[in-house]
């Protein structure tokens, strides 16, 4: 696990995609050092700064907190926060969690 994850990246009791958006924003914001604020849920993830290692790492840490296997091509298969998150979801959902 990453060391950015910690308790305030805790999975909550119920997971919706606003709760896996905001995951996400405090994910890149600690990992880019970026203000949270400065962070659209829309932008590319790619124009955020993000590269492979970094997506491979963030999956990573999104697969802990969800408890499901991840692909780590999904952040460029769904390159933004909003896509991410209804993606992740989904999977979530699908799995029964």
């Amino acid at each position: 696990m990453n060391e950015t994850t910690n308790a305030a990246t805790a999975a909550p009791e119920a997971i919706t995609q606003q709760t896996i958006e905001q995951w996400l924003i405090a994910w890149l914001s600690k990992e880019l050092s970026i203000e949270a604020t400065d962070i659209q849920v829309e932008e590319e993830f790619v124009n955020l700064g993000v590269g492979s290692r970094q997506a491979v790492f963030m999956m990573g840490d999104l697969e802990d907190w969800l408890a499901i296997e991840l692909d780590p091509s999904a952040a460029w298969d769904y390159p933004t926060i909003g896509d991410l998150a209804q993606y992740l979801l989904s999977l979530h959902q699908q799995n029964g969690a």
